[in-house]
């Protein structure tokens, strides 16, 4: 199925409307776009095969940073930092580097950042993606790639990345191999995408079924009230005739989604155990609905539990850490550290928390810095000194030393170690100081 929506137009005029149904909006232009099949990974492969040169013999792999990025689409798509592991690229015991990209800040469809990646040599290359999906247990993400504002071949319009705890390799393939683009000599822009693929119209099914017990749920809270009593006979069947189809149509319909997700997910068990214990539950109720009534908080907390799978299938959250692009007969750039390398590596960044001034977000030691107190949370401390780093530092040449820091500023004034500048500052302070 292909996740995009299409109209049949035969030659000629053709009228379009558009109706309100809610809110207002404004249209700038509306373009019709021709709707192109990709080819197939084999069919790729035919097609190149006739004119792509053969790799050369010292083609070497390409190794891109994911925190380096060339452009994003939304400026809420951030570089964040890992310091679990020596595997993590670039990282240290001590230090903080950001050196990661995405997570839940790189989740909703549409989000997509680039990357321009110059190419030594023509020839076939392989995708080494190092990535993590931990925001949401069991969940499998999509992206798609391109290259150069193309998809190659239809398998990377939609590519199913399995979740993760920890950051491991994920070489894009199939049961014949690994899959592989051609790029000749010089520079390619490759870009990443949140997209939701066929995953799409299972969502849409979702939440039309979903509506249609949430609309029941509704109806039997006005028979019920606000307490149920066990031992009345609340008459469902005839109060309520449109119940048990209802039921029995929404019970298939999850199983059926079910049977979709688990044939285009790699890892989808967490999610699809909870559709299916609302899919019994449901199917208990059409079959006796006399007994509905024992049932009813069960089956609203069941309401909930869907809405929150739901939830979960509509965001695709990713962190990268690094992506190789391979050439044939060749093998990954990167060194990966053993258990001991890791015990060692956590071992030192545990014996230097006990040294580590955590108040100052830098390193920075001279008399010519900019000395400035910052009192909010450390996250928002990060943040502000990553824009002092990228922003100010970088076009201004003033060196800023950065601190978190909680002590009152006329304690700071009257002892003499007042900073040059305070953020955040109260304004019961601002009142004493002016």
């Amino acid at each position: 199925e292909n996740w995009h929506t299409g109209f049949l137009l035969t030659e000629g005029k053709h009228t379009l409307n558009l109706q309100m149904l809610q809110e207002g909006v404004k249209i700038k232009s509306i373009v019709v776009n021709k709707v192109v099949e990709n080819a197939t990974y084999s069919e790729y492969v035919k097609n190149i095969e006739k004119s792509r040169f053969a790799t050369d013999s010292d083609a070497k792999t390409i190794y891109i940073e994911a925190e380096l990025l060339h452009e994003k689409s939304h400026l809420e798509v951030a570089v964040n930092y890992d310091r679990s592991s020596p595997n993590v690229h670039p990282n240290d015991p001590s230090l903080i580097y950001y050196n990661i990209l995405g997570g839940s800040s790189w989740s909703h469809v549409g989000q997509w950042v680039s990357y321009n990646v110059n190419v030594g040599k023509s020839g076939l290359y392989k995708l080494n993606l190092s990535y993590r999906q931990r925001a949401i247990a069991g969940i499998d993400v999509r992206r798609r790639i391109t290259v150069d504002g193309k998809v190659p071949f239809d398998e990377f319009d939609c590519l199913v990345i399995p979740a993760s705890n920890d950051f491991k390799s994920f070489v894009p393939g199939d049961e014949n191999g690994d899959y592989y683009i051609y790029l000749s000599e010089g520079e390619h822009e490759i870009r990443f995408e949140v997209v939701l693929g066929s995953l799409q119209n299972v969502i849409n099914k979702f939440k039309t079924t979903l509506e249609k017990l949430n609309e029941l749920s509704s109806k039997i809270n006005v028979i019920v009230g606000d307490g149920v009593d066990l031992n009345r006979d609340y008459d469902f069947k005839s109060s309520l005739p449109e119940m048990v189809p209802t039921l029995t149509e929404a019970s298939e319909t999850l199983n059926e989604i079910i049977d979709e997700v688990n044939a285009d997910s790699k890892n989808s068990g967490s999610q699809s155990a909870r559709i299916e214990e609302a899919a019994r539950l449901l199917l208990k109720m059409a079959e006796k609905p006399n007994d509905i009534a024992k049932q009813i908080d069960y089956f609203r907390s069941q309401l909930y539990d869907l809405a929150s799978v739901l939830s979960a299938m509509q965001t695709q959250p990713l962190e990268i850490d690094y992506f190789e692009l391979i050439p044939e007969k060749s093998e990954t750039s990167v060194k990966k550290f053993n258990f001991f390398s890791v015990l060692g590596f956590r071992t030192k960044a545990f014996l230097r928390s006990f040294v580590s001034d955590y108040s100052s977000m830098n390193n920075i030691n001279t008399d010519e810095a900019l000395n400035v107190w910052i009192s909010l949370g450390r996250d928002q401390a990060q943040v502000m000194n990553q824009l002092i780093t990228d922003n100010f530092t970088s076009t201004t040449g003033v060196p800023v030393i950065l601190s978190l820091v909680t002590t009152n500023i006329m304690t700071a004034i009257a002892s003499g170690k007042a900073p040059d500048v305070v953020l955040n500052l109260p304004s019961t302070n601002i009142a004493l100081l002016s």
